[in-house]
């Protein structure tokens, strides 16, 4: 075997071990071995960065009523609103299950009303495209590095889930 197909193999396996198989988005590891990356220069660059942590509201229903199949079709549905949603130089993640994160570099917590209404935009004509009889829809959690003070990637996002364990419970009408 020679060199130039020794290496298109190992680039082939590192891909296989950040990508996920499903949606192709970074899976965890991917997710957090470029969010480290790309942190480290947003610092540098005295930038400020979100984190958010995305998870989709009724996976379970769809799978139970509607089969596996139709809940990976769900969840890529999923990945494919959020690559919508965000830019290129954005990390989407699955992190497993129906749960997504995303890093968005040079973002403030200003940005927040368009990132939502990027989402909703693309959620509906999702839904549209598809016309499935179950409802696909997301909650999620935000934080910022200028909000929180943290600066280690899984610290804030274990902030963002608290924020999207808050949104979950509004909307479901429990007090959070």
């Amino acid at each position: 075997m020679n060199r130039k197909k020794i290496q298109e193999l190992l680039n082939e396996l590192k891909n296989l071990s950040i990508k996920d198989q499903l949606t192709g988005l970074f899976n965890r590891r991917g997710f957090l071995t470029m969010g480290a990356h790309h942190i480290k220069q947003y610092l540098r660059d005295k930038k400020n960065y979100l984190v958010m942590f995305c998870d989709m509201d009724g996976l379970k229903n769809i799978n139970d009523n509607y089969g596996h199949k139709e809940g990976d079709i769900a969840i890529c549905a999923m990945a494919k609103v959020l690559e919508d949603s965000f830019r290129d130089s954005d990390i989407i993640g699955r992190l497993g299950g129906d749960e997504f994160t995303v890093l968005l570099g040079s973002a403030t917590p200003g940005d927040l009303n368009n990132i939502e209404e990027r989402i909703r935009n693309n959620l509906n004509n999702k839904k549209k495209e598809l016309n499935k009889p179950y409802k696909i829809d997301v909650s999620y959690g935000m934080c910022s590095y200028e909000d929180s003070g943290k600066r280690e990637l899984e610290e804030i996002m274990e902030l963002a889930d608290h924020e999207l364990y808050i949104a979950k419970k509004k909307k479901k009408g429990i007090d959070a």
